[in-house]
C-alpha cells in the first residue's frame, strides 16, 4: 500500500463498511441528535460511571519544538538566507543517513519533538514537525489535507477503506508554494486538497492516538483522546463516527447511534456514518431503518466510479474480461480524469486482443499521470504486457 495513503485514518487506519446517499429523502428526514443526547455521549458516563467526571483530557504540545530541534535547525541553516535553500538543506538533513535518517512508519503518531527524537513518522506526524520547523526558519507554512479516493476491498465489495492524507504547504519569499510530503514520489497533485488550520491538524493527531488506543481495547484512553479531538474540532464528521465506534465496540448501541447521527448531520453524505447507522439499526432490530440505509449504500456504490473500478478489477482478475470492460467504461464515464481507470481499461483490451484500443487507453493513462515515477511504472507494465501478453493485472499503486 502506498505510503501516502494514510488514514488519519489512520489516520487512524480503520476499515469500515460503505454506505452513502446524499439524496435519500428518508435519511434527510432523520431527526438530529439533541443537545442532551450529545452531552450524554460526550460525558462517557455509561462507559466509566462516576469515574467519567475525573477523566482528564491529554495535554500534549503537538506542534511545540524543544531546544534540541531548534538547535538542529539553527545549525543546518546557519548562514543561509534563501527560503528555498533553507528548505532544501533542512529536508536533506532530515533523511540523510548520517544526520537524522528519518524513516516512515504508519503507526508513528507523534508530536513534533517526538518525531525529531525518534526519527520516524507517518504522514501526519511528519507534517507536525515540518510546519512549525519551517515557521521557525521564517518560512510561511500550513497543513494541507488531501482527499485520497476511496478503495473497496476486492474480497468484500461492501467494505470501504478510506484514507486521509496530510502534508505541508510552504510559501517561499519568491511567492511560490511548495508541497512538502514524506513521500513526494507518490504525491498526486490532481487529488482535491485544502489547507487546514493548526487546530484541525492537532485534532487529527489526537484522533489518531484515540484510534490506536481503541485497537488495543484501551477504551479509557481512546475516549480521552477522542474527546480532546472533538474539543478542538467539533465539526469534523469523522470524529463523531469514531466516537460512535468506541461506544459500538462496548455494545452501547444507543450512544453509538447518537454519535453517528451527529456525524451524518455534519456531513449528510458521510459514507461511514450511513454504513454504521445501518449496522446499529440492524442490531437494534429496527429493520425498516436498517433497510433504508442499506439501500442508500447500494445506490452510492453503483454510482461511485471507484466502486465500479473495483468491480472491473475483480472481474479482470477472474478473467471475466467483458464484464470488466463494461464496468471500467462506466467508471470512466463517471470520472474521466483518473489515470488508473484508463490503465486498467488498457489491460482489459490487451487481454481481449485489441492492441489498438489497449494502446489508446495506455496513452490516456500516461497523459493523465501527474508524475514521472508513475509514468515509469506504467511503461514497465505496458512493456511487460506487450512482451509476453500477461493477463494478470498488477495494481498501478
Amino acid at each position: 500500500m502506498s505510503e501516502r495513503l494514510l488514514i488519519i485514518k489512520w489516520l487512524f487506519m480503520m476499515v469500515l463498511s460503505l454506505g452513502i446517499s446524499g439524496c435519500a429523502t428518508g435519511i434527510a428526514r432523520l431527526q438530529p441528535a439533541t443537545e442532551a443526547d450529545l452531552e450524554h455521549v460526550l460525558s462517557g458516563v455509561v462507559l466509566f460511571g462516576k469515574e467519567s467526571v475525573d477523566l482528564e483530557l491529554p495535554v500534549e504540545n503537538v506542534l511545540g519544538l524543544d531546544t534540541e530541534v531548534t538547535d538542529f535547525l539553527d545549525r543546518v541553516t546557519r548562514g543561509i538566507r534563501s527560503d528555498q535553500q533553507k528548505l532544501k538543506v533542512f529536508l536533506k538533513a532530515l533523511f540523510d543517513p548520517l544526520q537524522l535518517a528519518m524513516v516512515y512508519e504508519d503507526r508513528a503518531t507523534l508530536t513534533a519533538s517526538e518525531v525529531f527524537r525518534e526519527r520516524k513518522a507517518n504522514c501526519l506526524s511528519f507534517t507536525t514537525l515540518i510546519v512549525p520547523a519551517l515557521r521557525y526558519l521564517g518560512i510561511q507554512a500550513a497543513f494541507n489535507e488531501v482527499d485520497v479516493p476511496p478503495v473497496w476491498d476486492l474480497q468484500n465489495r461492501d467494505m470501504l477503506i478510506l484514507y486521509h492524507h496530510v502534508n505541508a504547504i510552504a510559501e517561499r519569499s519568491d511567492g511560490r508554494r511548495q508541497v512538502v510530503d514524506i513521500n513526494m514520489a507518490e504525491f498526486d497533485v490532481l487529488y482535491p486538497q485544502r489547507m487546514i488550520s493548526d487546530q484541525v491538524a492537532e485534532a487529527q493527531y489526537f484522533n489518531n492516538r484515540a484510534m490506536q488506543y481503541l485497537m488495543e481495547d484501551n477504551f479509557r484512553d481512546a475516549f480521552r483522546y477522542l474527546r480532546k479531538a472533538l474539543e478542538l474540532a467539533p465539526d469534523l464528521s469523522f470524529l463523531w463516527v469514531n466516537l460512535g465506534a468506541i461506544y459500538r465496540k462496548q455494545d452501547r448501541l444507543m450512544e453509538a447511534e447518537t454519535a453517528y447521527r451527529r456525524a451524518l448531520e455534519i456531513a449528510p453524505d458521510s459514507l461511514i456514518a450511513i454504513s454504521n447507522l445501518e449496522r446499529v439499526y440492524q442490531a437494534l432490530g429496527k429493520i425498516e431503518e436498517a433497510g433504508l440505509f442499506r439501500r442508500a449504500a447500494a445506490q452510492f456504490r453503483n454510482r461511485n466510479p471507484y466502486y465500479l473500478y473495483t468491480l472491473a478489477m475483480s472481474s479482470y482478475v477472474a478473467q471475466e474480461h467483458l464484464a470488466a470492460l463494461e464496468n471500467i467504461r462506466l467508471a470512466i464515464r463517471r470520472f474521466p480524469g483518473e489515470h488508473r481507470f484508463y490503465f486498467l481499461q488498457g489491460a482489459i483490451y490487451s487481454a481481449l486482443g485489441d492492441a489498438v484500443k489497449a494502446d489508446d487507453s495506455f496513452n490516456s493513462a500516461l497523459e493523465l499521470s501527474s508524475d514521472q515515477e508513475q509514468e515509469r511504472k506504467y511503461r514497465r507494465k505496458i512493456d511487460r504486457l506487450h512482451w509476453d501478453g500477461l493477463h494478470s493485472f498488477v495494481s498501478p499503486w
